[in-house]
């Protein structure tokens, strides 16, 4: 049985660990709540989980937040795959500290660099890139919203080199360039990863 009595004064070592769970729940529910959470880490290499990717694009997110932009929340982008925001405003054009002139573009880069976003993407598509008969799938779905745009022929054995000219080449033959467009925004990172 625990005893309330202590020495000097203090709790004992069980109400020490309670308190400062207790402190530790209290200060975490009380934190900000209008920031998305910064992951403790960039992406370098290897394996991705989609949480370990939404983090560190919330993350990127968070510092265009910090320098002043506008910025919608995190979605789910048309590929199924990818997350991204948009945003609007800022500071501006402005000159840094070593005298570049910087804007939203320049900005974002940087904030996708510190956390590695680009390759987290890359990674991320590549592990979510379909195989086999889901492959297959997909790419008769592909095939179908590309006919609609008139564009014909196409054989899941095509490279993403081949899909793009035989979309060019319909699009220059009268073809619904748009919705080309579109079928190729929603499946490419499906059906080929990275590559796409």
């Amino acid at each position: 049985m625990l005893s309330a009595k202590s020495n000097a004064g203090h709790l004992p070592a069980a109400g020490a660990a309670i308190l400062a769970l207790i402190v530790t729940l209290l200060l975490g529910a009380c934190g900000p709540t209008d920031r998305d959470p910064t992951p403790s880490l960039s992406y370098g290499s290897g394996p991705i989980t989609e949480a370990q990717y939404v983090g560190i694009v919330r993350a990127v997110r968070q510092c265009m937040v910090d320098k002043g932009y506008d910025v919608n929340e995190v979605k789910k982008r048309p590929d199924g795959v990818t997350f991204g925001f948009t945003f609007s405003g800022g500071a501006g054009t402005q000159v840094d500290a070593s005298g570049k002139t910087v804007s939203g573009p320049d900005d974002q880069a940087a904030c996708e660099q510190q956390y590695g976003l680009m390759e987290a993407e890359l990674a991320i598509q590549d592990q979510n890139a379909a195989t086999g008969a889901e492959r297959e799938a997909t790419f008769a779905d592909f095939a179908a919203c590309l006919d609609t745009a008139g564009v014909h022929a196409l054989s899941s054995a095509d490279t993403v080199s081949q899909v793009q000219d035989k979309i060019a080449r319909a699009v220059n033959d009268g073809g619904d360039g748009d919705a080309a467009g579109a079928c190729w925004t929603q499946y490419k990172a499906q059906l080929f990863g990275s590559a796409g």
